[in-house]
């Protein structure tokens, strides 16, 4: 009988989610030999005592003792019949309560924890509608267990970056807001249904939209935040135990690349996570700094990580490809090189016949290439070799008021319908502007042509910058013709009024402008998959131009594509401010953010494939309309690259140099939560000098889902392009390879 009653009460604390506590009482029962049996009975009757006593608040002690239970021990008991029978009655009682407080405005304020709930009005709305289902899917305070916050992302995300960095580093906000106290295990036992939300009012309205903050609270009026995951031994000796199976050395039990590519891009293998194209992509979760192992080794546990972040390639690290240069259709003879060698005791000699043979062997470009010519009075000097150096020169036009001196009065640069520039182009209309200049339409009067005028700010870094971009547009224009191989046709550049100004030939919009006013007007029929394929073979044939120059263009994206004729669908990848040769020095801070490439974000090598990315995801845009990596930070990017594309290799997180700063060990992402701040305050991450650290869990889905497209050829060719791994990406010239440009339609 009394291993009957035993293993009921067992079943009863199963269902009230105590299934550690059963567990150990069943241990603890079949370890006694049949001469302690009454012991056994003794210990377990003090437990159901104690349990007892929570439920009804009382203080009773055990009328029962080792010496009376040998007398009894083979007679029925009902000391367990009666306290289970209690007991049972009182959990009846606790569901009845806990209904009731469900009632109470959905707020479920749970009194034992002194939890709270900070909601924005509109989230509340949805948070309603989904309670029950949260209910069950995301119980977050487990027996013996941490609580964890999680948190929906609320605001709106500018999902676009103009520029590199633009909006970095805002602060991610949470839809919903946990306040609870570090609480003793005993008193998690019988209160564990803790209630959350996801922030599902995740809004794309308009491009520079402003943020959702929260301003709408209830219940608490206490701002502060205070989230702690209850520290409890039992857990962390699992935690411990869990860690110790799936790492052992440091080296977790990785997937490999085969069972990525036969899991992962299974169909039938992805569950699609995604709630609606609204959907953040991801599950934020935040906790105090002293509970962040403890928090990522739960949710890895529970979101099968590190396995959905990282897989076992064979590449151990990246290797930059090799592309020959081009050779140019009109060769030009090159201006000879000059050498300047110093010795001592009789200084710097200029060498104006070395060995042109002996110069070009230090050279990283090709002697087959052409080299603008400087129109300077100094053009006889240059160019010269100096301490592994190429140096070389270009004239900039400075155009002025010869009777006039002194500043401008202004250091923004007037836009007035049929002014002159320069003396020489007509202002027909304003074009845009972008992060550091303005275009405007202009008439050149002494040509007789339509041009296009990009006016720089005046700004020292602007116009170092685009200095660069002249030497650039020099550079590409001189070894290829423009409109054969659909990049932007420089024709002049000049300095005026303190702005430096570059004239190039006129062109329509850039393709998010146009499909922008596309989706304002209801016109749904442009970008056919027709379309797409012919802008996807003119850029592929742009970029395996510029990267056969070793030149990266390093900030491609719909903005930089021009139409030049809207009919034929011909476009002209534009803007080389940010281009740099393959072999310039590295940089995390390229490329707009939703563009950027996985090897730049985690600092690893890069080369031309981070243009092949770039070109990836701008195709997805246009067929979807839709950026398909939304993001406000690069975390959250790369949560969503994760949960579409799928696991990073291992070799990027062991050589990337920003992978330690964003990857948990368990591959989970995580960031230090931003504190209160200007725009908010009343929203803060911290209290009591306490770190809080978000963690963040990619949701899983498929592309052709992101797409809502059925077309194989081209969602194939999408997934091709967008590879993470960049030894696994294409080039450009294999890019155009691929059969998806066979298919007709």
């Amino acid at each position: 009988m009394l291993e009957k009653n035993v293993f009921t009460f067992s079943r009863h604390l199963e269902e009230m989610n105590l299934k550690n506590t059963a567990d150990a009482f069943k241990r603890e029962f079949i370890s006694k030999p049949s001469d302690a049996y009454e012991l056994g009975k003794y210990n377990i009757l003090k437990h159901l005592q104690k349990e007892l006593n929570k439920c009804t608040g009382t203080n009773t002690s055990v009328d029962y003792s080792p010496t009376s239970a040998r007398k009894k021990m083979k007679q029925e008991d009902p000391i367990f019949t009666n306290l289970l029978s209690k007991i049972a009655k009182r959990q009846k009682e606790l569901k009845e309560e806990k209904k009731e407080e469900k009632k109470n405005d959905e707020k479920s304020i749970n009194k034992n924890s002194n939890l709270y709930l900070h909601l924005s009005s509109q989230i509340q709305k949805q948070y309603e509608n989904t309670i029950k289902e949260k209910m069950k899917k995301n119980r977050l305070l487990q027996e013996g267990g941490g609580s964890l916050l999680k948190m929906g992302d609320s605001q709106d995300i500018d999902e676009r970056d103009d520029g590199y960095g633009s909006g970095e580093d805002l602060p991610m906000f949470g839809s919903a807001i946990m306040n609870t106290n570090k609480k003793k295990k005993e008193d998690n036992l019988l209160n564990n249904n803790i209630l959350t939300s996801e922030g599902d009012d995740y809004n794309n309205n308009n491009k520079n939209n402003s943020k959702v903050l929260l301003n709408n609270s209830f219940g608490d009026t206490n701002n502060n935040i205070q989230i702690d995951i209850n520290n409890d031994s039992s857990l962390n000796d699992n935690n411990n135990k869990n860690k110790n199976k799936k790492n052992e050395d440091n080296n977790f039990n990785i997937l490999n690349e085969d069972e990525i590519k036969n899991n992962y891009n299974n169909e039938k293998n992805t569950i699609e996570e995604y709630q609606d194209d609204d959907d953040p992509g991801y599950d934020l979760y935040e906790c105090d700094i002293e509970y962040f192992r403890d928090t990522c080794q739960k949710l890895s546990e529970d979101n099968d990580f590190p396995h959905r972040g990282v897989y076992k390639s064979k590449y151990r690290n990246y290797k930059q490809v090799k592309i020959p240069f081009i050779k140019p259709e009109k060769k030009i003879e090159n201006a000879k090189i000059k050498l300047i060698t110093y010795t001592p005791g009789e200084g710097y000699k200029l060498n104006n016949n070395p060995n042109q043979d002996e110069i070009w062997k230090h050279s990283k470009l090709s002697r087959q290439l052409n080299f603008p010519k400087s129109k300077s009075n100094d053009e006889n000097y240059y160019p010269v070799y100096y301490n592994g150096q190429f140096i070389d020169s270009y004239s900039l036009k400075v155009v002025v008021d010869r009777e006039r001196t002194g500043f401008e009065e202004s250091k923004d640069f007037k836009i007035v319908i049929n002014n002159l520039i320069a003396g020489r182009y007509q202002i027909l209309g304003y074009l845009g502007n972008a992060a550091f200049s303005k275009a405007v339409k202009c008439l050149d009067t002494k040509d007789n042509i339509k041009v296009c005028l990009k006016i720089i700010e005046n700004n020292k870094n602007y116009f170092d910058q685009s200095l660069d971009e002249i030497k650039v547009l020099n550079f590409v224009n001189s070894n290829g013709d423009p409109d054969k191989l659909n990049f932007l046709k420089a024709i002049d550049f000049f300095y005026y009024k303190e702005h430096l100004i570059i004239v190039t030939e006129l062109l329509n919009d850039n393709l998010y402008d146009f499909y922008d006013y596309l989706l304002k007007n209801k016109i749904d029929d442009y970008f056919t998959l027709n379309r797409i394929q012919t802008i996807a073979k003119q850029v592929l044939v742009s970029l395996k131009y510029l990267h056969s120059l070793h030149l990266i263009h390093c900030d491609l994206k719909p903005e930089n594509i021009l139409l030049k004729s809207i009919t034929n669908a011909e476009v002209k990848v534009i803007d080389f401010g940010s281009s740099n040769f393959v072999y310039d020095s590295s940089s995390s801070y390229i490329q707009s953010r939703s563009y950027r490439a996985p090897e730049v974000i985690m600092g690893c090598n890069y080369d031309y494939k981070i243009d092949i990315w770039s070109l990836g995801c701008i195709l997805a845009e246009l067929y979807s309309k839709t950026v398909l990596f939304q993001s406000d930070s690069v975390h959250s990017l790369l949560a969503r690259v994760i949960g579409i594309i799928g696991p990073i290799p291992e070799w990027m997180y062991e050589k990337g140099t920003n992978s330690n700063g964003m990857f948990c060990q368990e591959k989970l992402l995580f960031m230090e939560a931003e504190a209160a701040n200007d725009t908010n305050p009343n929203i803060s991450t911290t209290s009591a000098g306490k770190k809080k650290m978000h963690v963040i869990v990619p949701k899983r889905t498929l592309i052709k889902n992101r797409l809502h497209c059925d077309d194989k050829p081209f969602i194939e060719f999408l997934r091709y392009l967008l590879k993470i791994d960049p030894n696994e990406r294409p080039t450009a010239e294999e890019a155009l390879n691929h059969s998806w440009f066979k298919v007709q339609y």
